[in-house]
């Protein structure tokens, strides 16, 4: 009995992790009470960060300090604080550069709500297990009817999380155009690729 007690024990607390620990190595998103904050390994080139502040996207590369590149949300481009003229072709290359991250940081923060409220689903889990231990011992419930009941309970958490990597796989998906867009702009505009990131 004991035995079966610490594998549902371990089953449990394993639902409560996997929710969080599900996620693709090249974009994560973690959260707290007051934001949320989207990481990915390779986002764009090695070495190239990227911020959001005021409505603008910043551009930095750590092996070239000092070099900003900044799009407003007009779609503006301004490299090393100068506003660079664009043509037609380049100004549509910025603005999907814009438009694009902005809705993959968004749909990334949503995901990332979600996946706070599956893990809190998971905890839940976690906890009926343990109360369903403890009403094991001292009434007529049985281990069997615990585990019924954890393994209903488990299957809807697992449905929600299945349903969370959908929607995180479409999110790669997203990054991988942006990352082109970013590959676009560094070749076809002059004022990046003089940047030589």
């Amino acid at each position: 009995m004991k035995k079966r007690v610490l594998l549902l024990l371990s089953a449990a607390a394993f639902l409560i992790a996997s929710p969080v620990m599900a996620h693709d190595e090249r974009c994560s998103v973690s959260h707290d009470d007051h934001s949320v904050t989207v990481h990915s390994g390779n986002f764009i080139d090695d070495g190239v960060e990227i911020d959001f502040e005021d409505g603008s996207i910043f551009l930095t590369n750590r092996f070239h300090r000092g070099d900003e590149v900044e799009i407003t949300r007009d779609h503006e481009l301004i490299v090393n604080g100068d506003k660079i003229t664009l043509s037609t072709d380049e100004a549509e290359l910025v603005a999907a550069f814009y438009d694009e991250t902005h809705e993959l940081i968004e749909q990334a923060k949503e995901i990332g709500l979600k996946g706070a409220r599956v893990g809190v689903e998971g905890a839940k889990v976690g906890l009926k297990a343990v109360n369903g231990v403890l009403k094991a011992m001292f009434t007529s419930y049985t281990l069997d009817d615990m585990e019924r009941d954890i393994e209903r309970e488990a299957a809807k958490v697992e449905a929600q999380a299945e349903k969370l990597e959908v929607e995180a796989s479409i999110l790669e998906e997203q990054a991988d155009e942006i990352e082109s867009l970013y590959d676009d702009m560094f070749r076809d505009i002059n004022a990046l690729r003089d940047l030589e990131w």
